[in-house]
């Protein structure tokens, strides 16, 4: 069995992945039930000052866990090329239409993508890993890392939603 060693405690590496899935997950519950508050317009209207809208911030989290741990472990994953496009790091809601079935999509891969991630987890199906420095500076080496550095991933992309939400309420 592999420990992580973290000073004080340490940490058996298939639990720690477990709780930051958890994690994960009420990041994602967070996220939809600050989208339940605004019309489809409104989740799809980009505030001033801003370079995105709440669904993309949402819809970009998902895809970006995907290519983060199944992208870089080489192996294939459940998203549409067209949502990809959409909202991959660097795509702009202004360039593309963002259908209404988005949401839906995104609220449905929210649970199924961590579901299916953790069973392949378990499954040690990232046999492979391709090192990735991270916009942030943070270099991935292993998908350990990929899942942890997707939940800080995922709660900055929670703050500029929460930033967004104040916007549009105001």
């Amino acid at each position: 069995m592999v420990m992580i060693n973290l000073g004080c405690f340490t940490l058996n590496r298939k639990k720690m992945v477990s709780t930051v899935i958890e994690n994960i997950r009420q990041t994602r519950k967070n996220m939809l039930q600050l989208l339940e508050a605004f019309t489809y317009e409104e989740i799809i209207s980009i505030p001033k000052s801003m370079n995105n809208h709440l669904l993309w911030n949402y819809g970009h989290s998902i895809v970006t866990q995907h290519i983060l741990t199944y992208g870089l472990s080489g192996l294939s994953h459940s998203i549409d090329e067209g949502l990809l496009q959409r909202y991959r790091k660097g795509s702009l809601p202004k360039e593309h239409n963002y259908p209404f079935t988005d949401l839906a999509m995104f609220s449905k891969l929210s649970r199924v993508g961590l579901d299916l991630l953790k069973v392949d987890y378990e499954k040690k199906a990232f046999i492979h890993f391709k090192p990735y420095t991270t916009s942030y500076g943070v270099v991935l080496s292993s998908i350990e890392e990929a899942i942890v550095f997707n939940a800080q991933h995922e709660a900055l992309h929670l703050g500029f939603m929460m930033a967004q939400r104040h916007i549009l309420s105001h």
